[in-house]
């Protein structure tokens, strides 16, 4: 898997209003912890239909709760970050 959104790269456009999506959902769930799984899943078919491979492997969980709590406040930043980590090349067709 070649991952090609490095810090260098911006997201593509739809990115950051999902990244914002993904927040919403997260902060809106009573139970974070399962609940939380579940959206993971649910975005990575997201991005997988958008035509993107993913992948959570190598994300640390410190700075995945990091980039979560920030996003809830408003500071997208982080997600925006971890989200270039783990996003990769356009899939073949």
């Amino acid at each position: 898997m070649t991952f090609i959104l490095g810090p260098a790269r911006s997201v593509p456009s739809t990115f950051p209003k999902a990244i914002r999506a993904f927040v919403i959902a997260t902060a809106s769930s009573r139970k974070s912890d399962g609940n939380g799984r579940a959206q993971r899943i649910l975005f990575e078919h997201l991005i997988i239909n958008c035509g993107y491979e993913i992948s959570w492997a190598g994300l640390d969980r410190d700075e995945w709760i990091r980039a979560n709590i920030a996003a809830y406040y408003c500071d997208y930043d982080l997600m925006v970050a971890v989200f270039r980590q783990c996003i990769g090349a356009p899939l073949a067709e």
